[in-house]
Formats: C-alpha cells, sequence, structure tokens
C-alpha cells in the first residue's frame, strides 16, 4: 500500500498529542486484530458515539454483523479482492459515509473507502447514518493522489497468551478440540502453533497479507510495523495505562480508566517467558513473526507513554495533531 510509510523519525510517531474528533474526510479507524480484547474497545467507542452527530459503521453493533460474509457478496462486490475480514461497503453502502469504523478490518479499508470516494451516490444512503451537507455530498473524501487522512487505533497481545485465547475460542468452544492447551504435551502445543500459523496472526493483520499466503517476511514485518507507527497501539497486557493513552489522545472515546482485563485462570494464562529454556527456543521459532512486532509495539508504547507522562506532570495542556 502507497499509504503505508513509516514515519522518518521516532520522535515524531510517539509523540503526544491530542487528535481532533473524526470527520468523513479524516475518520477514525479501530483495525480490531481478533483476541486481543477488541471487543471490549468497540464496546467503548459505540457508547461514546451515543448522542453525537458522528455517523459511524461499528461492527457486532446495531444490527451490524461481525464478520465479513464471503458466500454472500463476494461475485458482486467490488472490494472482493481485497481481504476485509470486517463487513463491507458492498453489504452496507449506507456505511460509506461514516467517520468511525471500528472492527475486524484490515488495513484494505482504507483502500475500499478510497475507492468509495466520491458521494455522489448518496441517494441511496439514510440519514441516520450519513449527514447530507454541502461540505460533504459530491466532495471525495481523499484527494486524488494524496495519502489519505485518517487516525486509527488497534491492540497487541502478548502472541502465545492471545494464540491459547485464539485455541480455546476457535477450537474448544466450537468443538473442532476436545483437549484444552494446558493439557496438550509439548509436541502438541508446537503442532498445534505450527499448523494454524497463529504465532504469524497479528503481523499478517497489520500487513494485509493472508495467513496462508507465500510471502517474504521480512516485507511482512515491516508493513506491520509501518502500521504500528501510523496507529495509537494499545497493548493487553498494559490494559490501564492502554485506557488512559487512548482517552488522553482521543478525548471523544470516553475510555474507563480501570484496569478491565478479564480474569485469566492461571493454568489457562501462559506466556513464552514460563517455559524451560529449551521448549522457549522452540516457541519463539514458531511465534517469531508476532513476537517481534509485539516487542517493537510494546517499545513504541513505552515512549509514548513516556512522553504523555511528562505532557501530564507539566499541567496537562496537550498539543493537537
Amino acid at each position: 500500500h502507497a499509504w503505508i510509510t513509516r514515519s522518518t523519525a521516532v520522535d515524531n510517531n510517539v509523540t503526544f498529542c491530542t487528535r481532533d474528533p473524526p470527520t468523513f474526510h479524516k475518520p477514525f479507524i479501530f483495525f480490531h486484530i481478533d483476541k486481543t480484547s477488541g471487543t471490549t474497545f468497540e464496546s467503548v467507542v459505540e457508547s461514546s458515539l451515543r448522542n453525537r452527530d458522528i455517523p459511524s459503521m461499528v461492527t457486532c453493533k446495531n444490527g451490524l454483523p461481525c464478520w465479513y460474509n464471503k458466500d454472500r457478496i463476494e461475485a458482486t462486490c467490488p472490494y472482493s479482492k481485497l481481504r476485509l475480514y470486517g463487513p463491507t461497503l458492498c453489504e452496507f453502502p449506507d456505511r460509506a459515509c461514516a467517520s468511525v469504523f471500528a472492527g475486524h478490518f484490515m488495513p484494505d479499508l482504507v483502500d475500499a473507502l478510497a475507492k468509495h470516494n466520491s458521494m455522489d451516490r448518496i441517494g441511496s444512503m439514510t440519514k441516520e447514518h450519513c449527514r447530507v451537507d454541502q461540505n460533504v455530498v459530491g466532495t471525495p473524501r481523499w484527494p486524488e493522489g494524496e495519502n489519505p487522512a485518517f487516525d486509527c487505533v488497534t491492540f497487541l497481545r502478548e502472541p502465545l497468551d492471545r494464540s491459547i485465547s485464539w485455541y480455546q475460542d476457535k477450537l474448544i468452544d466450537t468443538g473442532a478440540a476436545t483437549t484444552k492447551f494446558i493439557n496438550l504435551s509439548m509436541s502438541e502445543r508446537l503442532h498445534v502453533l505450527r499448523h494454524h500459523n497463529v504465532g504469524g496472526h497479528q503481523t499478517a493483520w497489520l500487513a494485509n497479507i493472508d495467513l496462508h499466503e507465500e510471502t517474504n517476511p521480512h516485507a511482512a514485518l515491516a508493513a506491520a510495523k509501518a502500521m504500528v507507527d501510523r496507529c495509537v497501539v494499545g497493548i493487553f497486557e498494559k490494559r490501564s495505562a492502554s485506557n488512559e493513552l487512548i482517552g488522553a489522545t482521543f478525548p471523544w472515546i470516553h475510555m474507563p480508566l480501570e484496569n478491565n482485563v478479564p480474569h485469566l485462570h492461571p493454568s489457562s494464562h501462559m506466556r513464552v517467558a514460563d517455559f524451560s529454556p529449551s521448549e522457549q527456543e522452540q516457541l519463539r521459532h514458531i511465534l517469531q513473526p508476532d513476537l517481534t512486532l509485539y516487542h517493537y509495539a510494546l517499545q513504541q508504547f513505552n515512549l509514548r507513554w513516556q512522553n504523555f507522562v511528562r505532557a501530564k506532570a507539566s499541567g496537562g495542556s496537550y498539543q493537537t495533531c
């Protein structure tokens, strides 16, 4: 994606500043990676939008499905070649005018919005979700040839812990598997992680690639890091600090400040560091893409957090960017 460009200075992309409320020309996008506590954040976004004149597309809310129905619309959808996990503009064209998008979207959503740039066909859209005024009707969301302007948030999670949560949700809870991850042998655990390529989920999501697609791992990691640089990234294991940082960056989002990570039973809550050195080495090999991305995002988060703490200590007069 030509619009994904790395910041030339780390200090620039971790400098704390507040963001204006989203608009049609500069929307807010939440890229919800599965099993990173994104459902909680979607609920916060949805509740923050109540009684506000900000059209939105928040999945799993108000009748919107959580996932893209490939079988139903792919044949007629002009975005069918895009990897949109969330519901698409083909299914809900009235949401093409939204200023807030939150759900299982991949970066391809930006390409879809660029393709759906003009508001000329606003007659088919509902006033409930679209503001029909002279500033929007018939104007492009983004000027042609320019990088799209948008704010974004995503969450990342320690890769092994997320993989266990994914295994429970996608395999145990659906009946596809019967043995909990904690009860598997080490060789069985490694097989599960390798077979489902769980160790690269978060990287693939932000890099906008298919999990089973042959790709250059260095290019995929670079693209995912670029999205980490582009967005404000919350860390699952630092949920309280993530809530505060996101809430201060986007004042229109009413983030809870308490640590609301769901209680996890110790027997099912494991990280790479909990294993023996030899087992850690095997796990790191399988989880390498997401471990590298996670540690990079954690470093960026800590730098941004430190800048936020300094700004707050200086009196709380924050710069807007």
